[in-house]
Parts: C-alpha cells; structure tokens; sequence
C-alpha cells in the first residue's frame, strides 16, 4: 500500500524570485555582471576576466580554461555566447564553440549573491590537459584555504590552510601540532595528490572562492591544484586532467566562483549572546545595556528532544521564548540541519531517499535514547525542513536557527542524484550546491516572513564555511582551541590567525568562538584567560561569543563599541605597520581604531612575560586634539585570571557561571589602568604596563 503524500512533500517554500536583504536585485549589462559590492567582466568562456572587489581588482588577468588533445593546444576562448535569461535574482547565459579537437558548450548561472555556477561539458577524442588558470596579484593572495571536505571515503589528508605570497609566520610556534591538525602550512602549498572540492585564496579582506562538486571525469597526476609564482603575480591552476585521457563520451564539469566577503558587513549580530543566562545577570551584575545585544541563542534545545524536534514540553518552551524577548534578545532554536532521527516515523518512511551515504549514524544522539543519522539536502528533507521550521514559527514564535553539525558532505546515493564514477568505482559528489540551495531556501523563507510579520528572523552558523555562507547572517569559528591545555594559546600565532581563524574576508558577519572559556568543556585541564583570547582577537578586529561566564569580559567592549560608534570608524591593523602608532617594544602588537577626534588601542601582549613599554602617538596624523586627553583602558584590568580546574567541580552539577564567579580563587588581578580610573594623555608617548597573556584597550578622547 502507498501511503498518501505528507504535506510537507515537494512544498514551494524559499522558492522566490525576490532578493532576500541584505542584497539588492543583480545588475547584468551583456557580459557584466553587478552583485552588491562585487563586479565581474566576463571575458571568453563567459569565465571573468576582470573581478572588482569593493572597487579593488583582484585579479591579475583574466581566467582562463587551457585545452591540449592531439595536436591543438589552445584557451578555450572562442566561444559563441547569449543571455538567455536576466532578472532581479539570476541570469542564464549559453556558450559553445567548436575547434579541430574538441567542441565545448556550456551554461553559466549567475545569482543575486555573486555566485557563478558554470555546468560545461567537454567532447574529445582523447584530452591530455584541461585546466582552469586564476591569476592573482601576489600582493593579494597570501592565503589559501583548501578543503578535503566534504569527506569521501578515499580521502587521505587534512584540510590544508597555506601562505603562499609575502606574508610570513616567524613565530616560534608556527609549526605545532595543534596548527598541524588543522592543516597549517606556514612553508607554502604542500598538497598531495587528494581530491579539493572546494577551496579559497584571498588576503585579510577579499578573495576568491572556487567549488568543484565532483570529480568524475578528472584525471590528474600530482596535485590537483598547482601555485605558480611568476613574480608579482601567482596562478592558481585547477587540472581536471593533465595526463593523456581517452574519454568514452561527453566529459561533464560543474564548478563555481564566488568573489567574497560575500555581504556587506553587520555588526548587529557580533553583539551576542549565547546562554540561558537570566537578564539581571547579565544586565544589572555586569553592565550590559538592553539593546546592545541583538541575539540570544539557546544551545541543544530543540535537538532531538522527540522524533520531530520540537521539545517534549510545549507550554514551556513557549514561556521561555517569551522570556526573552522583554529585553529585545531572540531565542533561536539548535539543531542540526544534517541530521535527522533513524527512529522518527518519516524517517522510517523516507530514509533511503534522504540518507547521505556512505552512512554516517550517532547512537545516543545529542544524549538522547535515539540514533542520529546524516541526511543529504539534494533529498527530500530540505522540504521536510522547510515545512518543520514554518510550525516552529507559527506555533512557538522562535526568532531563527542556530545550526551546529551543519555542513556539506560526500553522498553517494542514486535515489537523490548524488554520485559518480571515478576509476571504475561509485564515488561520493561533494554535495556543496545542494547544500548552498537548502541554505539559500530556509534563508530566503526567514526573510520573508520577517517581512511579513514585521520582524527580522535570524540564521547563525557554527563554522561550515562552504557555498552555503551568503545564507549565513553570523559565523561562529573556533571551537578547536577548546582544549586548553598549557599555554596551549601559544600557539595561535597571529599569522595563523589571519591565515585560517578570520573569516572576515569571506562571510563578513563573524564572531570567534570562545568556548575555551567554559572549562569543563573536552576534559579542558586549565582556565582559559579571557585575556589569552582577547589579544588575539580584537587585535584583529573580531569580536568574541559570549559563552556563559564569559559576559563580564566581553561586555565592557560591547558598550565601548556602541558609545564610539564603531561602525564609522577607520580601522588599522598592526601588520599595517602604520608609522602614526608605534611602541618601544617589538613584542607589543597595536591595532587602533579612529573617529574623528577619538580613538582606541588595541595593545595585545601575547608572550609570557609582562611588557612595559610606550606607546608613541602621531596626535596629528590620527586626527587627535592638542592637549591633555583622557586615557582609558576600557577593559579595567579584568581580563586575568589564574588556576587549574578542580575535577570535582567539573561534573558537581553546577552552572558555569556559578564555578566561574563564585570563589575569589578566580578574581582577576588588576594591572596598570584600573577599573574606571582614566589617565591622562599628555604629551605624544603613553606609558604601557602588560601583563603577560594580555592586553590594553585604550580609548583616548
């Protein structure tokens, strides 16, 4: 018997041709094409020859795909094109074009964000190079990011975050094996010879992102991805194949080039909060004023709490949203949107369809008596999701999501379409686009609503930095250092941090992840200092999540951001090297801020040993009066704090906040700006006392 088609089967939400905010609908004008801040001037292939980031070009020529089979080698440039389609949202050009070898046709997707999705297919007898070259300025690409992930079952190696331009990790601890796990390569590109899906080159505010979703048809020697330096100027060369290749048909590829940051910046959303702290504690003990955070996210709630997610206890949950919302924070519901429960009854119904093979399953998932299994969102269950998030907003008023465990993965199964054939084996299709579009569905959804209903609803990630991103308004990163073990920070070096940590450059709205501050968290054998983190952070103009015990550090920067309207200040980083602010101490790292005749400092100390030092100012070049000025650190000497965690009180049942603020053990020394005392700036030099591990936050007006 076939049962009767669920309502939520094949359901239209998040299918709009409206441009959700924060972006305007795309320009095209023949071969150019507008999106927010970024312009592409298409060239042969339709491929960009021109790539203008915030008015900067990035690239140092024109992109270009090289073909050599037989005897003809040649850029695949003389192509025939046309618009077939442009609106608010999309446009849809054609190409095609034919040589003594081989003919190519093609489409090119272009989207509202700055996506362009090229589908080519290759005809040939026999092919011995096809490859996509990208050149770079060098200046502007000392970066690249490369991904294994999402994961196939042959795949050997990490992930892989390089310096490939000028830039130099010189610090003692720039090779160590917390950097190493992650795939750190401060010596340059190092790739083997593993599959990339996906990767991204850029400096510390634009770059480029490249996807590719399978790698059938390819047919590489050494590494996929080659670095060519040719003095200023890096190419990056993608081979699909670079070794005599006999095809036996149509060769397909699909790939994609975003420019990024993919949005403007929203500093909103940096101003968060993340626990289920009571607002007296975090208004009236540490001097958060309402409105300042803009987010509430309440972890775990709604994960599998019953087959279909929602919790067990309706009236509840309605309370504790309505909890809230007095203060202007949103309650936005956890969930893995790659996972689903085995022991659901859809589940039961739908899994073969839904599920991303190979298999990925998690007894006891989320702590619960139930089996979470990794569901694919090229399935079904992106309309599942859809229709299961539109009820949590009609019947229990949640303000969004948060998504944790949320993330492409390689799939294998036929019955939704993903797979293919590589060496005679069924291999996994990096599902990145059909992860992009469920993203952009539930994002385009939310924002819709929000508009109907005169509100704004939120989407906020937990790392998973793919295609998916522009349908992101916040990023999480981070949670690696959560291990704090000794002077495990150490090994953060700032290069390290700008290299792979910032995400700035590629989804604009970020937050660092200091999930070190809880200490119980993996077994963690020491506290984490708030001023471990914060040197290293906003030196880099990153704000940090305030986790639960976290707020007193963190809420002084919050409300000097506001009162120095930070969103129209100029910011300038210390590698900048900027000659109107230096210090008599090589050691000392300063990044500031101005505002017209105001600014901060940034002065972050990440050696062991306590620094004094002076801080030397151009008054005039920084746009700062004559005369006395006040000078205070806005922190107010509490970012120190000292000890190991007692086991005991790991597990007692106690709240974090209650272990973190409940014993003078863990008070923070003060250092040389006390609490809310200013000093004064007299002259064009600033005596500096910092402690080792720490920082200074100076805002002189």
């Amino acid at each position: 018997t076939i049962p009767p088609k669920p309502e939520w089967f094949g359901n239209k939400l998040g299918i709009s041709d409206t441009v959700p905010p924060p972006w305007s609908a795309m320009v095209t004008d023949g071969r150019t094409i507008r999106a927010g801040e970024r312009t592409y001037q298409l060239g042969d292939m339709l491929l960009p020859e021109s790539v203008n980031i915030n008015g900067v070009e990035f690239l140092a020529g024109p992109i270009r795909m090289n073909f050599r089979g037989g005897t003809a080698e040649a850029s695949l440039g003389n192509t025939d094109w046309s618009l077939e389609k442009a609106k608010a949202t999309e446009a849809v050009y054609r190409f095609g074009g034919t040589s003594e070898s081989a003919s190519i046709r093609g489409t090119l997707l272009a989207e509202y964000d700055g996506f362009l999705l090229y589908d080519v297919t290759v005809e040939a007898g026999t092919i011995e190079v096809l490859n996509l070259e990208i050149p770079l300025h060098r200046e502007m690409s000392p970066f690249l990011r490369a991904d294994r992930a999402p994961a196939t079952q042959w795949a050997d190696e990490p992930g892989q975050t390089a310096l490939i331009g000028d830039v130099r990790d010189t610090h003692p601890n720039a090779v160590n094996a917390m950097t190493s796990h992650f795939g750190y390569s401060p010596e340059g590109w190092t790739w083997g010879s593993e599959f990339i899906p996906q990767f991204w080159v850029g400096d510390d505010v634009r770059g480029l992102f490249c996807f590719v979703e399978s790698e059938e048809h390819m047919n590489w020697e050494g590494q996929p991805i080659e670095v060519i330096h040719n003095g200023p100027e890096t190419v990056l060369r993608l081979n699909f194949i670079n070794k005599k290749t006999q095809l036996k048909g149509p060769a397909r590829y699909r790939f994609a080039l975003q420019a990024t940051p993919v949005k403007k910046r929203d500093r909103r959303l940096e101003r968060s909060l993340v626990s289920e702290a009571l607002p007296y504690y975090v208004f009236d003990e540490y001097g958060v004023r309402p409105g300042t955070i803009t987010g509430m996210v309440n972890t775990f709630e709604g994960r599998g709490s019953t087959y279909d997610y929602v919790v067990g206890d309706p009236a509840a949950f309605r309370k504790r949203i309505e909890f809230y919302k007095p203060i202007g924070a949103e309650y936005l519901i956890c969930n893995g949107a790659s996972f689903f429960l085995v022991e659901a009854p859809e589940y039961q119904l739908y899994g073969a369809e839904w599920e991303s093979l190979p298999g990925v399953r998690y007894p006891n998932y989320g702590g619960l008596q139930f089996t979470g299994v990794n569901v694919c969102p090229r399935s079904s269950f992106a309309d599942y999701y859809l229709w299961w998030l539109k009820r949590l907003i009609e019947e229990y008023d949640i303000g969004g999501i948060y998504l944790d465990m949320t993330g492409a993965t390689g799939c294998s199964n036929k019955y939704h379409g993903c797979g293919g054939w590589k060496n005679g084996e069924w291999r996994s299709t990096a599902d990145l686009f059909a992860l992009r579009n469920f993203y952009k569905r539930f994002y385009t959804f939310l924002k819709e609503e929000g508009r109907k209903r005169g509100r704004e609803f939120y989407v906020v990630q937990h790392s998973s930095i793919y295609a998916n991103i522009p349908f992101v308004d916040h990023v999480f990163k981070g949670e690696g250092w959560a291990a704090v073990d000794e002077n495990l920070w150490d090994n953060l070096t700032p290069t390290y941090f700008r290299a792979f940590e910032n995400q700035r450059p590629i989804a604009a709205n970020y937050t660092f992840y200091p999930i070190v501050s809880q200490p119980f968290y993996r077994a963690a054998k020491k506290w984490a200092t708030p001023g471990d983190l914060l040197s290293r952070t906003l030196i880099h103009d990153v704000l940090c999540w305030a986790t639960s015990g976290f707020h007193k550090e963190i809420s002084p920067v919050w409300n000097a951001w506001e009162d120095f309207e930070i969103e129209d200040a100029t910011w300038v980083p210390y590698y900048a090297n900027d000659p109107r602010v230096q210090t008599t101490s090589d050691q000392l790292l300063v990044s500031f801020y101005t505002n017209e005749d105001k600014a901060i400092f940034v002065v972050a100390n990440q050696t062991p040993n306590r620094i004094s030092a002076t801080l030397k100012l151009d008054r005039r070049g920084l746009g700062l009066p004559s005369g006395a000025l006040p000078a205070r650190d806005i922190l107010g000497g509490q970012t120190t704090h000292e000890g190991h965690i007692n086991e005991d009180t790991l597990f007692d049942g106690r709240r974090l906040d209650e272990i973190h603020h409940s014993s003078d053990k863990y008070r923070y020394p003060s250092r040389s700006v006390p609490a809310g005392q200013p000093s004064v700036l007299e002259g064009d030099e600033f005596p500096l006392e910092v402690g080792s591990r720490d920082l200074l936050v100076l805002r002189v007006n």
